[in-house]
This record gives structure tokens, sequence and C-alpha cells, in this order.
């Protein structure tokens, strides 16, 4: 359910034709999803339900003055979001700025080659791009075909807090 906001006109109607867009993007992974996996077009919504129904948004703004001071990673990191997968299918991360900019405002991805775990920033952030994330339940269903996606928000302590604008969707 979308809601009104007080002292802010038209948030409301802004909100239910951001989750229009949102849902037309999920229908489009998913479907390209179910290809990857030859599974039949719409068994998604088949097997577990309508989407619209079942999905959930959050919208995130990351206050760094406002993260513990001990949230430090090995490397000097400040952590505004710990390490987690989303328990989901998948995720979309929509950012809040103009076209496409360079990195993913900390944004971090868990990427293991040889063994060895390492955090990968995510390459770029915008209107023009969404982050696709496969969560814990996607990752149930396809029996580990596709794993669900270890991830942060981690700045380094400086930038974070000179960052005060940074809006994620």
């Amino acid at each position: 359910a979308s809601f009104s906001v007080h002292g802010v006109d038209g948030f409301e109607a802004a909100m239910s034709a951001f989750f229009n867009v949102a849902m037309e993007a999920a229908h489009a992974v998913l479907a390209a999803i179910e290809r990857r996996l030859q599974l039949p077009l719409h068994w998604f919504e088949t097997a577990l339900g309508p989407l619209s129904e079942h999905a959930q948004w959050h919208m995130k703004r990351y206050v760094p003055e406002s993260a513990p001071r001990h949230a430090v990673t090995t490397d000097g990191k400040l952590v505004l979001l710990a390490v987690h997968s989303d328990p989901s299918l998948i995720s979309l991360v929509f950012h809040d700025a103009p076209g496409r900019q360079p990195g993913a405002m900390g944004l971090e991805c868990q990427v293991t080659k040889d063994g060895q775990a390492t955090w990968e920033p995510v390459s770029s952030h915008g209107h023009e791009v969404v982050t696709v994330l496969c969560g814990s339940i996607m990752e149930k269903l396809t029996g580990r075909v596709l794993g669900a996606v270890r991830h942060r928000v981690a700045m380094p302590s400086e930038a974070a807090l000179e960052t005060q604008s940074g809006r994620r969707v």
C-alpha cells in the first residue's frame, strides 16, 4: 500500500507510479531468469502468486554521521548497512541520482574467487541503472544455481561523512 505524506504534494501518486515501474522491472528480470533456467514463462507467479501482492519495497537514506563509530571494516570503511543477503527472490536497487554515475554509493557485493572472499563495489548507479541481487528464496528454489548475494553498504570513513544526500530505494 502507498500512503500520503503531510506537506508533500503528489507523494502518494509518485510512489504508486514508482511501484508500477519497479514491478515492470521485476517482471522482466524474473522472465529472464525463467528463460535462463528453462522454466515456463510466468513460472514464478504461477508457483508463488501475483508479484504485486507479495512485493515489498523500502526507501533508504543512509546517514553516515549516525553510524556507530565502531562499525569500521579492517580496511577503514564505515559500515552503513551490515553484511546480509535479502530474504527474497530478487531485490532491485534503484538509486536516486541523474543518469548513470560511477560506483554505487557504497553498495558492495561479496565475491569469492579461488576460495577467497573479497568485497567489490557495484560498478554504477543512477536513474539509468538498476542493480539486481538474488535473495535467499531464489537460492533455495534453484538449488543454489542462483546464489543469494551477500552485500553491504560501506564507504571510506571520510567519504561517508561528506556524503549527505545519498538516497536509494
